[in-house]
């Protein structure tokens, strides 16, 4: 980590930043260089010392380059990731199905919705309306072919069956980051506490728990997250009156933090570039690419509105260089963003004064008067020593961050204090640059299952359609009143409701060569039951396909068995599904690491020095006067004896906090539902206990025995055994212990008896709503009788 008052103290405070970065003093002396320099000894002072504009320059130039050439990467692989994107937007929720579904209700007219529809999309609006010249008028109908058509949203329902087996394991943890100390001692052990429960409130404040979610999410969409922070810290300050000893309201008003951590952004992975000379998932350790970045298209005036610290705001220029892109990938722009932030200004301007001699600087200048226009904003990470870059002395790689308008104008720079993003993936390979996701996979099914359906739904259009077959020479002929009277019932809407009745002279029948009156009439009509049928065959088949190559299961998709199952077998597919949700839950497990980290990192550094939490478990006055923190007065008052309740807040500075933390620890397990396994490990456990070995167990490898069963059983994540702080592990002798176990086994026949007749409505109903206690003095009742009812 990296301290914000060492980085000034060297000479890389913001001010020295906002110096380099704004037109540059031009000056050649190393006191003027950076300020404290001039101390530094001949032998002692940087090699390469440039001058402010050139190291200026210098970044400007690599920011072009590498900016520009990541976009484009960007704009060429972004097909899969804009084809899952066009697949999740269902039918059903795209802007023109609204002006087609109040038209079907009614409340507008064919050429209304004609004209909301084509406000949205021309091209849609011709695909779904028929224009036609009738003399003078335009006469607008609807495509019904098209109309009619039907999308399977395949890609939706498989990727949420992923998505909440995946979010199940972090629902339910409460902190939501644990941090676990490389320490075993009580000291250690209350410093994880106090840590975790610190960053959990900055989990509440920024809403970690939707955020990552989303993050899981995407990376079931496009393979991969990764998430930045906005800036080094964010802090939220509010005002309010000052508290006075005697409780009366005070005229003076004081200033607090109403909220203050790291606040990340999850970027689309279509706008994320980085050095392709080493694995993006390095990132996480800082071993990986030594560059990173993300992109976006604003509007102006978000950077001209906002209150904040950005500079260089006049000399913002977009080149052709930028334009071209967003010419020749017009799909995409179209797709992502709206047109009138894909304006820009008028090309030539101004002259960017960092292009130099370069013919092509042709450039358009950024002015408050272009409110709505779009701007490139690239938010730039680099790995730099600013000893060796000439910035100040601090002889450290340290990772900068500097947020990018235009093409290169730099309008905000600052040091990390940690890693610049944290990096997840699921099932992804370090070797390839693009890889296919879940729901890539799941687009070729999509397709099929709505091809499938949308051509049953043709086949029941077309049997819809009748042909009545007449023979008018057995009625008379062209112009009988039985013709007229049936051409009329044809064209009416009641002629299935109405009673008809058809006379005919059997004798003419017979005469015409005509025995059955049936054979002068006939309908043809075509039998759809076989199609569907089959269409239903295939659909099933296809859907089966796509469990089998995606490793899914109706039980994961939870669905019955096909068939009767063994138990065994019960077991395996349970096994099989939680290796699959296991393996799955490696990638976000990767990058809840990384953010632990930069987080601790963050709040280390920056955070405010003070705390006041509260602790999750038992902890002696001894041990927290040990870890430096201390008790406030109004609780050590209310507290009897010397072991502090659980959630006794504890008050410190941050910088006891300062230790050797597990980042990659497993934040909780999966709950493997196993009730054979827990049924094994009990007896073993028992018998461990009435063994001799019993002595050679402690008692954290015993409650250890106990918690796996716990889990095993399928209970919840916090429900676990600790042994109790100050407490020893070694057992006691084995008369003891034998007398301890009969008891406890006791205990547990009677508590199983009691919840088998609470099930079944047989057991004795508490008064006052109060559950049922054990008698007094902690031991266990000799029958239910004896549970007290009140």
């Amino acid at each position: 980590m990296h301290w914000p008052e060492i980085l000034k103290k060297k000479g890389c405070g913001p001010e020295r930043l906002r110096e380099i970065f704004t037109k540059g003093v031009g000056v050649d002396t190393p006191a003027d260089l950076a300020p404290g320099l001039d101390t530094l000894e001949a032998d002692e002072f940087p090699k390469t010392a440039r001058t402010d504009e050139e190291i200026h320059r210098r970044f400007r130039t690599k920011i072009r380059s590498r900016t520009l050439e990541g976009i484009t990467a960007n704009l060429r692989a972004s097909r899969p990731n804009q084809a899952v994107d066009l697949a999740a937007d269902a039918p059903p929720i795209q802007k023109h199905m609204i002006p087609l579904m109040m038209w079907a209700q009614g409340r507008l007219n064919i050429e209304r919705a004609y004209r909301a529809c084509a406000t949205e999309s021309q091209e849609q609006a011709d695909r779904l309306f028929n224009r036609q010249k009738v003399g003078d008028n335009e006469v607008i109908k609807l495509n019904e072919n098209r109309i009619t058509d039907i999308s399977i949203d395949l890609l939706k329902s498989y990727v949420t069956r992923r998505h909440a087996a995946m979010d199940s394991l972090w629902s339910n943890l409460w902190p939501l980051f644990r941090y676990d100390p490389r320490g075993a001692d009580d000291v250690a052990q209350l410093r994880g506490d106090v840590l975790s429960q610190r960053v959990d409130i900055i989990s509440d404040s920024y809403n970690y728990r939707h955020f990552f979610s989303q993050c899981r999410r995407q990376m079931l969409l496009y393979g991969y997250s990764v998430v930045f922070p906005r800036s080094a810290w964010d802090r939220k300050v509010g005002w309010r009156p000052k508290q006075t000893n005697t409780g009366e309201p005070s005229n003076e008003i004081e200033s607090y933090v109403e909220r203050e951590g790291v606040d990340f952004v999850n970027p689309h992975p279509s706008r994320i570039f980085y050095d392709l000379s080493a694995p993006l998932p390095n990132v996480n350790t800082d071993t990986g690419p030594s560059y990173i970045g993300y992109w976006d298209v604003v509007p102006w005036r978000t950077l001209i509105d906002v209150d904040n610290s950005f500079f260089n705001l006049e000399n913002v220029f977009v080149t052709n260089g930028w334009t071209d892109l967003a010419s020749t990938y017009g799909e995409f722009w179209a797709y992502y963003f709206d047109p009138c932030v894909m304006a820009w200004p008028e090309i030539g301007a101004g002259q960017d004064p960092s292009m130099g001699n370069d013919l092509k600087a042709n450039v358009g200048r950024y002015t408050s008067i272009m409110t709505d226009v779009g701007v490139l904003l690239t938010h730039y990470f680099e790995r730099i020593n600013p000893l060796h870059e000439g910035i100040g002395k601090y002889d450290c790689d340290i990772w900068i961050h500097l947020t990018v308008a235009g093409d290169c104008t730099i309008v905000d720079a600052e040091f990390l204090p940690s890693i610049p993003a944290c990096y997840g993936g699921v099932n992804i390979n370090d070797g390839r640059l693009a890889n296919q996701s879940m729901a890539m996979a799941l687009l070729g099914y999509q397709d099929q299952a709505s091809n499938i359906m949308s051509s049953m739904l043709m086949q029941l259009r077309t049997s819809l359609v009748q042909l009545w077959l007449i023979d008018q020479d057995s009625l008379g002929g062209e112009n009988s009143e039985i013709m007229k009277g049936l051409m009329a019932d044809a064209k009416g809407d009641a002629w299935y409701s109405q009673r008809h009745v058809l006379a005919y002279s059997a004798t003419k029948l017979r005469e015409l060569g005509i025995q059955d009156p049936k054979m002068a009439f006939g309908v043809v009509q075509a039998q759809i039951q076989n199609v569907f049928e089959a269409g239903l065959k295939a659909l099933s088949q296809l859907l089966n396909l796509a469990d089998r190559l995606l490793i899914l299961s109706p039980n994961e998709l939870g669905q019955p068995n096909p068939r009767e199952v063994a138990a065994r077998e019960v077991t395996e597919i349970a096994g099989s599904v939680q290796a699959i949700n296991s393996f799955n839950n490696e990638g976000p497990r990767e990058q809840v690491a990384a953010v632990k980290e930069l987080i601790y990192d963050s709040l280390i550094t920056h955070g405010q020095q003070d705390f006041r939490v509260p602790v999750e478990r038992r902890y002696t006055k001894e041990i927290i006067k040990a870890a430096g923190f201390e008790i406030p007065e109004d609780v050590e008052k209310r507290i009897k004896g010397n072991t502090v309740p659980v959630k006794t807040p504890v008050m410190g500075n941050l910088r006891d906090l300062v230790y050797d933390y597990y980042f990659n620890s497993r934040d909780g397990a999966e709950r493997v539902l196993n009730t054979q396994g827990a049924q094994v490990m009990t007896q073993l456990f028992q018998f461990i206990l009435q063994s001799p070995l019993a002595e050679k167990f402690g008692t954290g490898q015993l409650e250890g025995m106990l918690n796996t069963i716990i889990r095993m059983s399928g209970a919840p994540t916090n429900l676990q055994l600790e042994v109790p702080m100050g407490q020893g592990d070694e057992l006691p002798n084995q008369e003891q212990l034998t007398k301890q176990v009969a008891e406890l086994q006791q205990q547990l026949q009677q508590l199983g008896q009691f919840v088998t007749q609470n099930l079944r409505g047989t057991a004795p109903a508490p008064a006052n709503g109060q559950p049922p206690l054990p008698p007094p003095g902690g031991g266990a009742p000799s029958s239910l009788q004896d549970i007290p009812q009140s």
